[in-house]
This record gives structure tokens, C-alpha cells and sequence, in this order.
């Protein structure tokens, strides 16, 4: 029974090592930042009406801008 358990922690050991290795040592990123996330973001962009991902804020640290992408359209 201990063998079998050490040899099922071994094989997921190995396997989370793996499988992080491979993640961390990629060149391609799975979404590049300036690449639209939505077909409403290519929409924004091609009318000149899209905002911006981030800001910085009082500490220089960029920050998700999610309120001004959640703010309706229509308002300034």
C-alpha cells in the first residue's frame, strides 16, 4: 500500500515538473498583448473608440483599467 502510494506522488511529481518546465520555457505567449480579445475590442479599435488594458497607478505598478472598460460607450 506505501509503495503504491509513493509511486502514484513520484509519477504526479514528475508530472507537475514536466508540465511546468514546458510552460515556463515557452517563446510564443498564448495571448500577445496587443492582439484584440473579443470581437468588440476589434469593433472599438477600428472606430478609434478603444481603451486601454492597463494604467499606472499612485505606486508606478500597472493596473487592470477595468472601469473605464466597463464604462458604457456613450458616456465622456
Amino acid at each position: 500500500m506505501m509503495r503504491t502510494m509513493r509511486c502514484v506522488l513520484s509519477v504526479l511529481l514528475v508530472g507537475v515538473v514536466v508540465l511546468g518546465s514546458g510552460c515556463k520555457y515557452s517563446k510564443n505567449q498564448l495571448f500577445p498583448p496587443h492582439t484584440p480579445r473579443s470581437p468588440y475590442e476589434r469593433y472599438l479599435a477600428l472606430r478609434d473608440r478603444e481603451r486601454t488594458a492597463t494604467y499606472k497607478d499612485a505606486y508606478g505598478r500597472d493596473q487592470p483599467n477595468l472601469r473605464e472598460r466597463l464604462r458604457p460607450l456613450d458616456t465622456p
